[in-house]
């Protein structure tokens, strides 16, 4: 059945890839980034391993994309016992490149909902969330 409900779900994850991608391009991001520094901006003064728990990655992963966020000037590390124990710090072009993805993600999730009646878009987030909740652990 080529409009099961696991197939829409495939092809909305990659048509939002697709349309964030050239945004991820333009501000510099990689694929895994912009959730990074959103996670940074919201918990100042986090860890690596903090991050890693929050998003169920190894902490090999995170540390490349903050080495990437670093390298770009978007986090600095501030000393610790090691390197999983730095302290993240978003800086001001972290900030600026924060604002400027929020924005042109909200442009894009509004095009997506735009014929969405509102008790529709509460509805969606609502069957989202759950079916969010029922992956976890």
């Amino acid at each position: 059945m080529e409009n099961s409900l696991s197939i829409l779900i495939f092809r909305l994850n990659h048509r939002l890839n697709e349309k964030l991608s050239p945004l991820r391009n333009e501000l510099g991001l990689s694929k895994g980034q912009p959730k990074i520094l959103r996670y940074v901006f919201h918990h100042d003064g986090c860890s690596q391993v903090a991050i890693a728990d929050y998003y169920d990655l190894s902490p090999a992963t995170v540390s490349g994309l903050l080495d990437g966020l670093a390298k770009n000037d978007l986090i600095e590390r501030q000393s610790g016992e090691n390197r999983r124990c730095f302290k993240i710090c978003i800086t001001n072009k972290g900030m600026e490149v924060l604002k400027s993805w929020d924005e042109k993600t909200d442009k894009l999730l509004a095009n997506l909902l735009k014929d969405f009646k509102e008790e529709e878009k509460v509805l969606f987030s609502k069957l989202l969330n759950k079916a969010i909740a029922a992956l976890g652990d």
